[in-house]
């Protein structure tokens, strides 16, 4: 990721789809695209996800958690349900474009 990473800053279009990236590796990313069975739900800086997910409801269970981990919880369903307010489940898929 430091090699592609120093590519992007040298002027080059980099495009890369990773599963389950860890801290350190999500930080490396400028913009993200997050997908739910297909469809886009985010596409922006990797440092705003947080807040334009708190800002329609979904918020972490615990503060400071890693944007990764809780971006994979709200693909794979495990995530706190704006509407009812207890454990829901939303199905999808994550890619951090």
């Amino acid at each position: 990721m430091a090699t592609l990473n120093g590519l992007a800053r040298g002027g080059r279009s980099v495009v890369t789809t990773i599963h389950q990236p860890s801290s350190r590796l999500y930080w490396m990313f400028d913009k993200v695209v997050v997908l739910s069975d297909g469809s886009p739900i985010y596409y922006g800086c990797s440092g705003q996800v947080m807040e334009y997910l708190a800002s329609i409801g979904y918020v972490p269970g615990f503060h400071l958690m890693n944007p990764a981990d809780f971006l994979l919880d709200l693909a794979n369903g495990i995530v706190t349900s704006p509407t009812e307010k207890r454990m829901g489940f939303w199905s999808g898929n994550l890619i951090v474009v």
